[in-house]
């Protein structure tokens, strides 16, 4: 079985499933409506009236990968004051940061910091999880609830490499830089989501960026924000100037780095 191809569930939908396919320069499985009785394919990218999701195919498959920015879960997390994260960025009632997501994922915190208001740039350079993720915000940016809407206007998307970014000069405009090396091997126990383990098999080469830390603190007006295993080492070998840790993760965080150090 091959890994991945792009489908969907209508004739209608065909047209922009090709584009996306020839975007991604994936295979094209053309109309599919019963993923579970595919065989030739360990997974789909599948394009419905609603969503684009990763779908595993087989009787026993588990559920579908897809950004939704509404969800249950993220509701839980929007509604907590505590949030570890907020406070590693230095979210305050009289400061929302403008801040710079090098790593961004499926989007989850960036969107976190976004519902606290504030305005996060989402920066991803796998161009498969770009397509999830530009989906997400789309569907965001026009969902009935006004309170997910007016978070995800927030969110800006750029499809780069973080280190590439940092290096630009639009990166002058950031007061925080938030990292979260999702790939990273000493991560994948804290990580155990079926969203990374499966991001794990179809992007095996998409390891942690490394030597971002250093470029990061040259960058950021207030503060660099690292997401980190509770147990694991500093990303980089970059020592922290202070860290806030939770039950199964910490954030270290560091200040600025001026250019002439």
């Amino acid at each position: 079985m091959r890994a991945l191809a792009v489908s969907c569930t209508d004739e209608t939908l065909l047209g922009d499933a090709t584009t996306l396919a020839d975007r991604l320069q994936l295979p094209l499985a053309g109309i599919c409506h019963e993923p579970r009785l595919v065989h030739e394919w360990l997974h789909l990218l599948m394009l419905d009236e609603k969503s684009l999701q990763i779908v595993t195919t087989g009787k026993k498959a588990p559920g579908p990968v897809w950004v939704d920015f509404s969800s249950s879960r993220l509701r839980h997390r929007r509604k907590g004051g505590g949030e570890l994260l907020v406070r590693a960025c230095g979210v305050k009632p009289d400061f929302r940061p403008q801040v710079l997501d090098a790593t961004a994922g499926l989007g989850t915190d960036g969107f976190i910091l976004a519902d606290h208001g504030c305005h996060v740039t989402l920066c991803e350079r796998e161009p498969l999880v770009a397509a999830l993720l530009s989906d997400g915000i789309a569907r965001a940016q026009a969902h009935e609830d006004s309170e997910v809407r007016l978070s995800a206007e927030r969110l800006d998307f750029v499809l780069a490499d973080a280190a590439d970014l940092l290096g630009s000069a639009q990166s002058a405009m950031f007061d925080v830089v938030y990292l979260d090396p999702m790939f990273a091997e000493q991560e994948k126990s804290a990580r155990s989501r079926k969203e990374m383990n499966l991001l794990q098999t179809l992007l095996p080469s998409a390891l942690a960026q490394s030597s971002l830390v250093n470029l990061a603190r040259r960058v950021a007006r207030k503060r660099v924000v690292v997401k980190r295993g509770l147990k694991a080492p500093p990303l980089d070998g970059c020592r922290a100037d202070y860290m806030l840790k939770g039950r199964a993760i910490r954030f270290d965080v560091y200040n600025p780095r001026p250019v002439s150090d």
